[in-house]
């Protein structure tokens, strides 16, 4: 487990699990290419959704759980041997809203006692079940994701 030093003090933390609830997830992608020069260019483009790989109450910042749609683009030019291919691809995922009673990733706040808020009983739904203290809702808010992927590859065809 984790160890946290303070002052001259070790303080054992243990393990901090944070819930992520992943679920299976199904994709639709189309795409396809057309030789506009048979063997001197070739022109690709496709495009893709998949549905989300976690409830919107477990949203976090470190990975996009929400649905995503994504295009792309690409050409291929043959020289002698050689091909050069550029590929460009957008990925977008749509705002994901959680609200605090709605949300499910709590403050990490080992060595602290799980209680409800203002009472002595545990509250499952107020604790993280392996933390000690009260934990506050950290993941409300408005998720949403972009990336750009931008790839040119030089490729080298030979005879074996």
């Amino acid at each position: 487990g984790l160890q946290a030093n303070y002052q001259t003090e070790v303080i054992d933390i243990g393990t901090i699990n944070i819930e992520k609830h992943w679920r299976d997830t199904v994709a639709f992608r189309l795409g396809g290419d057309y030789a506009v020069l048979p063997g001197r260019l070739t022109l690709r483009a496709g495009g893709y959704y998949e549905s989300a790989v976690a409830d919107p109450a477990y949203a976090n910042v470190d990975f996009p759980g929400g649905p995503q749609i994504g295009a792309g683009l690409g050409t291929s030019i043959f020289l002698w041997k050689f091909e050069v291919a550029l590929a460009y691809q957008l990925r977008v995922q749509p705002s994901v809203s959680v609200s605090e009673a709605d949300g499910r990733v709590y403050q990490q706040t080992p060595g602290s006692p799980c209680k409800a808020q203002g009472g002595a009983k545990d509250d499952p739904t107020n604790c993280h079940p392996s933390l000690l203290g009260p934990s506050p809702v950290v993941n409300a808010g408005t998720y949403q994701a972009t990336s750009h992927f931008l790839a040119l590859d030089l490729l080298f065809r030979y005879a074996l």
